[in-house]
């Protein structure tokens, strides 16, 4: 046997692993073993869950359309709380980022 490993990825191959990271399956067991627990109000979680994930997700389009610039998440912490806050929150987003 005279294989040899590749030691190379690709860009592409890169994204994917980092989106396998981000989404993966954890979400899936959870799932399961909450619905094992709760039974059927499992679906109320899932349900309060949705409102109240649709409700963030409404607050940043209603903030990304009153602020067209680039920065997203860092731009709202530091025209709502200051510059201190807004380098916080870069921070603590590329951290999360480079994290997975």
């Amino acid at each position: 046997m005279n294989s040899s490993i590749q030691r190379h990825i690709g860009p592409f191959a890169l994204m994917l692993t980092g989106l396998g990271s981000i989404i993966g399956s954890g979400w899936l067991f959870g799932a399961w073993k909450a619905a094992k627990i709760a039974g059927p109000a499992a679906i109320c979680a899932w349900v309060i869950g949705a409102v109240v994930i649709l409700a963030i997700a409404l607050t940043y389009a209603e903030l990304g359309s009153m602020f067209p610039e680039s920065g997203g998440m860092v731009r709202y912490a530091r025209y709502s709380h200051g510059a201190l806050v807004g380098f916080i929150s870069a921070w603590a987003n590329w951290i999360a980022i480079v994290s997975v």
